[in-house]
């Protein structure tokens, strides 16, 4: 198995393997988010692409011994200027990992009020 830098001429074979294996849509490849694309090669047939994309990840600490409101609308205005400042960056997508007491009712208040989703699949992380 070798590994190599994605080119154009892998994208038909490329979007083949995605239209016949994957359920997420085909990516744009050409965004500047996408900072690694390879392809790892067998006997001259594409077995797979791999690739790196630039995203980001919300991080909040909240002094919870203050009411929910106030700490609501701290989430507000720091979300306003990440996202801003993301953007920037070139970066269109935020995540965001809950833990704690209060992960639901978190998560429930950043679905309604911020616009966050579900993620498909399941989340997992390497830590290098």
């Amino acid at each position: 198995m070798i590994v190599r830098p994605y080119t154009e001429a892998d994208l038909a074979k490329v979007r083949s393997l995605h239209e016949r294996f994957s359920s997420f849509p085909m990516p744009d490849l050409y965004e500047p988010q996408y900072i690694v694309k390879e392809v790892a090669i067998k006997d001259g047939e594409i077995v797979g692409l791999g690739s790196i994309r630039l995203t980001s990840e919300v991080l909040t600490i909240l002094n919870l011994d203050l009411p929910a409101h106030l700490r609501a609308n701290a989430v507000d205005s720091l979300m306003q200027v990440g996202i801003h400042k993301s953007q920037k960056f070139g970066i269109d997508e935020t995540h965001c990992f809950l833990t704690g007491d209060l992960a639901h009712g978190f998560a429930k208040y950043l679905k309604r009020h911020l616009g966050f989703e579900d993620c498909p699949g399941l989340a997992l992380t390497l830590r290098y």
